[in-house]
């Protein structure tokens, strides 16, 4: 893919995550100052549908990321540093003087579902399971679709073999697994990294719409890791 059709896929992404709203071609060169005109990312935005990174919900409307778009995206994003404040809710949550690590990790998720607004979840090697938030889920846009709600919220009632089911993937960074790849919906999104604690190994991961924010959850997954292993 040429630098123009990358950086177009980058811009619709980014802004397709914050508004939930399809594209324009002149939005875009308006928003992002691209060095060209609409007509010109008209034309490569079909070129882009073609090859099956966006779609046109509509014909006269602008244009949706597919999974194969996000998984393009995802590839340029790497973790960044969190906040203060992100930092110590963090941490305050995880040090709390509570013995019981499957109790520590309760509350641990209950403020990382908080801080990404998505549902998340931890899995032990030991079988036990845990997930929250599906409250923000169910605020979101997508959530309106009720095939979707549906299936998500099956698949939380199946979270002690979801989760399971993603430990041989898991590895000390954190994975993306998005639409057609993704054990909890083929119309979401799943981070997940693996973490071990006091001889415990386990996985925490966020579920979410496709259009989730990928940088702030890698980071905070990735932040989160660090803070249980040391």
């Amino acid at each position: 893919m040429d630098d123009r059709k990358l950086a177009l896929v980058t811009c619709i992404v980014r802004h397709y995550i914050q508004s939930a709203q399809p594209v324009g071609s002149h939005m875009l060169v308006e928003k992002y100052h691209l060095d060209c005109s609409s007509a010109t990312v008209r034309n490569e935005l079909a070129l882009l549908e073609d090859s099956g990174y966006m779609y046109q919900p509509h014909s006269s409307s602008g244009r949706i990321p597919t999974d194969r778009a996000y998984e393009l995206y995802v590839e340029s994003v790497k973790p960044h540093s969190l906040n203060r404040r992100q930092l110590a809710t963090i941490e305050k949550a995880w040090h709390v003087t509570i013995s019981r690590i499957f109790d520590r990790l309760k509350i641990l998720a209950k403020v990382l579902a908080s801080e990404t607004q998505e549902l998340v979840f931890f899995s032990l090697r030991d079988g036990e399971s845990y997930c929250t938030g599906f409250s923000y889920l169910c605020e979101k846009p997508e959530f309106e679709d009720r095939r979707f709600a549906a299936v998500i919220s099956h698949a939380v009632d199946r979270i002690d073999e979801l989760g399971s089911s993603l430990f041989d993937r898991a590895t000390d960074q954190p994975q993306v697994l998005i639409g057609r790849n993704n054990v909890f919906s083929d119309r979401g999104s799943t981070i997940f990294i693996k973490f071990e604690t006091r001889g415990c190994e386990g996985i925490f991961g966020i579920v979410g719409a496709m259009r989730m924010e990928y940088e702030k959850n890698i980071s905070i997954l990735s932040k989160t890791k660090y803070i249980i292993e040391h």
